[in-house]
């Protein structure tokens, strides 16, 4: 069984009886709650033994006839109702989020509105969840690994219609957007605190909002947007993001990894190889300095391949 603590072993048994699939547990190295999280398990119950309590203190003082009220009797019956209602949404979005965590992380915690937990192969995942009915849902993933770009921008922003030409990240980018994406913000090297392990390192920080309860769909589409991110598809899907609409971008660890590697060769005059090459690409293809950049380091991956 996984590292349970004394909080979290006492939480075990009403857990099971509410619908909790326990044997979850087996899977990760370690499993907490924290206060908010038994917190939020416990306002049901207290909203109805509240509920309960001020219709019994009427009852005392005007009698039982008052039972005759539609209006409480029928509130009496929904707070009796509202307890293992509580219990029930609870225990299923656990067991939706764990079916799902399993396969990528080994610790996790529950928390007052969601879920933190740790990946298997480094960094962390957060779920949030808010809104009515918790439709709306926040994920963020740090993982050890950097790419040269970095971008932010909101569904209304996108020409979906373009996404097709910018390969498998923008296949994936639009199932995203039909899963109801409506934010997006990625960091491609960004200093970055392990939330489990107390150490800091840099890697790649992703955030995303979705309009949408199908959390399955969302982690899983969203680890494979996240595998793609590889270096020979990245030129191809940030032009398209320019082109899409995008207009919060950051390519300038592209054109600093473009110096750094003509340095070997050309020393403390690299800098001006580089600037009279996309100089070049800007007058012959008619386009933006940023696309030349964004070309060249394309241009010297294949290279390097």
């Amino acid at each position: 069984m996984s590292k349970l603590s004394l909080k979290s072993r006492l939480l075990y048994p009403l857990l099971k009886i509410s619908g909790v699939n326990v044997s979850y547990f087996e899977i990760f190295e370690e499993c907490k709650f924290t206060k908010g999280f038994i917190l939020s398990l416990l306002m049901g119950i207290l909203f109805s033994l509240a509920l309960i309590l001020t219709i019994l203190a009427m009852i005392l003082h005007y009698g039982v006839i008052i039972l005759l009220d539609v209006r409480l009797t029928l509130g009496l019956i929904a707070a009796l109702l509202l307890i293992p209602a509580s219990f029930h949404l609870a225990a299923e979005r656990m067991n939706r989020v764990m079916r799902i965590l399993n396969k990528f992380c080994d610790r996790i915690i529950f928390t007052f509105n969601g879920v933190t937990a740790h990946l298997r192969e480094g960094g962390y995942l957060n779920i949030e969840f808010s809104g009515h009915y918790a439709r709306i849902c926040k994920l963020t993933i740090a993982i050890p690994r950097e790419v040269p770009i970095s971008f932010e921008f909101k569904s209304e922003e996108l020409n979906e219609e373009l996404l097709y030409k910018g390969g498998s990240l923008g296949t994936i980018l639009s199932s995203l957007l039909n899963l109801n994406l409506k934010y997006m913000k990625l960091l491609g090297s960004t200093n970055i605190r392990d939330k489990f392990l107390n150490k800091e390192f840099y890697g790649l920080l992703i955030t995303s909002e979705f309009h949408s309860t199908e959390i399955e769909k969302l982690i899983n589409t969203l680890f494979d947007f996240l595998n793609e991110m590889q270096a020979e598809n990245i030129p191809d899907f940030i032009l398209v993001l320019i082109k899409a609409g995008v207009k919060k971008y950051d390519i300038s660890r592209m054109y600093e990894y473009l110096v750094r590697y003509h340095e070997k060769y050309f020393g403390r005059g690299a800098k001006d190889v580089i600037e009279r090459f996309i100089k070049n690409l800007i007058e012959v293809e008619k386009i933006s300095r940023n696309e030349a950049i964004i070309k060249a380091w394309k241009h010297l991956y294949k290279v390097e391949k």
